[in-house]
């Protein structure tokens, strides 16, 4: 039996150990920087980031393609009729049904070529027909078209790869800077969630250090209250820092998971992993100069190049409106040869001229103000965009100046937040022990404990402030201003490529 239950102790402490040793393994040490490394490397938010660029990348190969030339087969491989048709016959002069029954083919090889200048298309193409007729009087014909060389063109509509050629690269540009811009949103946003969770470690270490804290302070209040030298109601202050403590240490853990929880998941780590963090006391001392964060801003943020392209799409909106409604005239011409026989051989010998030129006019005669309602209503839209992109470039610059304002007032911020955190971990120390004496009343031990946790906690409350201010220009400018350098210049290896 006292083996059976060795057994089981053994057994029981053995597992304690593995999982005490598993839980170890599973803890992950980082720094600010390499966790930010880890979300834009392999967090969720990244992998939408990405896609979403990659969705703008092919939207402008596919606009690149539409430059070059199109080669583009249109076939009919066998096309079998059998019906009664309705034919007129001379001899008796009636209309009557005849059956009809037929095999029919047709092969068309184009190729084409857009003209951006001038919005119009030159192509040249091979064409091939067969036609086998089952009837009473049954015949084979082949139709060839050996080469044809034909060009179209509006003449005075509208001319979508002129704008295009404005719009598709400031579209993929802003796809490529958005992608950056992405980048240093999640860096930001790393920033919050490192700092939530720091913010609940240390508030774990405060709690257990008032509540050990606490609970020896209260043991010596009993002690001085058995040799009077302390009063009742100051013991029971004492014994309800202790419950306080409790509550606090309580409400430490509870919110040390959250954020744990909320950390890991942004990071895409498994559920179990648990973190410690390091603080991000290690700043650097460099002021910026509004006039030179506001160009680099202007150069590089995707947001003022949508207000551009919105303005690019209204006004070609509103040209569009213009030339499709009103008088408008379209070209055909080609030259070419065909020729048709009842040999597949001879439809190729002796191919005759084939020429066509086809102009068409399209003249707007009555509409009841269509037209006119149309194109006060682009006009108008171009208007407000015009209008709202102005204002939105107005409160960018205002914008930048307030976060360099508050970048470079941070750093003095923090180092006064680090001062006052060490003075007041020093008053605390000095009353506790003048307070182990006998000098110091509890209201003034629990007034000066209150200044030392705000203390800390306002010192962490500032180093957050700096690098959300800090991550926040960056995004701002895409710009590194610690290092010098653009932060699209890296752009091949923010793709893994």
């Amino acid at each position: 039996m006292h083996k059976f239950f060795l057994t089981i102790v053994l057994v029981i402490s053995l597992a304690i150990f593995s999982f005490q040793k598993l839980e170890a393994q599973n803890v992950k040490r980082l720094n600010l920087k390499d966790a930010i490394r880890l979300a834009t490397d392999s967090s969720l938010a990244v992998f939408k980031a990405k896609n979403l660029y990659l969705a703008g990348y092919w939207e402008y190969r596919t606009y690149i393609a539409q430059k070059l030339p199109q080669l583009v087969l249109n076939t009919i491989p066998i096309d079998y009729n059998r019906a009664l048709v309705k034919r007129y016959n001379s001899t008796l002069d009636i209309d009557e049904y005849k059956q009809q029954q037929n095999v029919y083919s047709y092969a068309n090889v184009s190729l084409t070529q857009n003209l951006p200048i001038t919005g119009g298309t030159i192509y040249a193409d091979s064409e091939f027909g067969y036609l086998n007729d089952f009837g009473d009087n049954g015949y084979t014909q082949f139709s060839t078209v050996p080469i044809r060389i034909g060009f179209s063109q509006k003449l005075f509509g509208f001319n979508t790869f002129k704008w295009q050629k404005k719009i598709e690269p400031l579209k993929y540009e802003k796809a490529q800077k958005e992608l950056v811009k992405a980048n240093e949103t999640i860096a930001k946003q790393l920033v919050d969630n490192y700092f939530m969770l720091l913010l609940a470690q240390k508030q774990l270490e405060i709690a257990q250090f008032n509540k050990a804290n606490s609970d020896t302070l209260y043991n010596i209040g009993k002690s001085r209250l058995a040799i009077a030298s302390i009063s009742q109601s100051d013991v029971l202050s004492l014994k309800v820092d202790v419950l306080n403590a409790e509550n606090a240490l309580a409400i430490a853990e509870k919110n040390l998971k959250k954020s744990q929880f909320s950390f890991t998941s942004f990071l895409s780590l498994p559920e179990y992993s648990s973190v410690e963090l390091t603080v991000p006391d290690e700043l650097s001392d460099f002021q910026i100069e509004y006039m030179q964060v506001l160009q680099y801003a202007e150069e590089n943020n995707p947001d003022l190049l949508d207000y551009k392209q919105k303005q690019l799409e209204a006004a070609m909106n509103l040209e569009q409106t213009k030339r499709e409604n009103r008088f408008n005239a379209y070209l055909n011409a080609s030259v070419g040869l065909n020729q048709q026989n009842a040999e597949f051989a001879q439809a190729y010998q002796n191919p005759l001229d084939q020429q066509r030129f086809m102009i068409g006019f399209t003249i707007p005669i009555l509409d009841w103000g269509q037209n006119k309602g149309k194109y006060n209503m682009a006009k108008r839209n171009l208007d407000v965009v015009d209008a709202t992109s102005e204002q939105a470039a107005i409160d960018f610059r205002q914008m930048v100046m307030i976060d360099v304002i508050d970048f470079n007032m941070q750093f003095k911020l923090v180092k006064n937040a680090l001062e006052t955190r060490d003075v007041a971990k020093q008053a605390y120390e000095t009353t506790k022990q003048r307070f182990l004496i006998g000098k110091v009343d509890v209201p003034t031990l629990s007034l000066i404990l209150n200044r030392q946790d705000n203390a800390n906690t306002n010192y962490l409350n500032a180093l957050y402030s700096y690098w959300k201010y800090y991550y926040t220009i960056r995004e701002l400018t895409l710009f590194d201003f610690e290092k010098g350098v653009s932060l699209t210049q890296d752009f091949d290896k923010l793709l893994g490529i």
